[in-house]
């Protein structure tokens, strides 16, 4: 897909980027937004349309729920649209962050799995 005409071999009008990249900005908006304080402990993440190679795309996000007593702290959650410069949305997430507060202190991180997972795959049966 960085190759402009493999990428309209394939019937797109232009080369375009990889997910990865665009999954790494929905991350940075959300970590740039909740400062060091916070936790972002949950993301999603759609990808809606190409985004090409030479496209200028903002970010912008609003905050749709808070809440007080959840067992780990007070959490928000994030509605976050990527937008390029023809105003078409290329991407859309919803995040869940953690907060600190002066009445909990901070960030109650969760506990890890009780089994660490192992590299590779695992065997099944004998």
């Amino acid at each position: 897909h960085w190759e402009p005409e493999t990428a309209r071999q394939i019937g797109v009008m232009s080369s375009y980027d990889i997910g990865p990249m665009r999954w790494s900005w929905l991350v940075q908006y959300c970590t740039n937004f909740i400062g060091d304080d916070a936790w972002l402990a949950r993301l999603r993440g759609e990808f809606r349309r190409f985004n090409y190679i030479g496209d200028t795309t903002w970010f912008t996000g609003s905050v749709v729920a808070k809440h007080d007593r959840s067992p780990l702290g007070r959490s928000i959650e994030i509605d976050i649209t990527a937008t390029n410069q023809r105003g078409k949305a290329n991407a859309v997430g919803h995040a869940w962050v953690q907060l600190a507060s002066r009445q909990r202190g901070p960030v109650t991180l969760p506990d890890p799995p009780a089994r660490p997972m192992a590299a590779g795959p695992r065997r099944v049966g004998g």
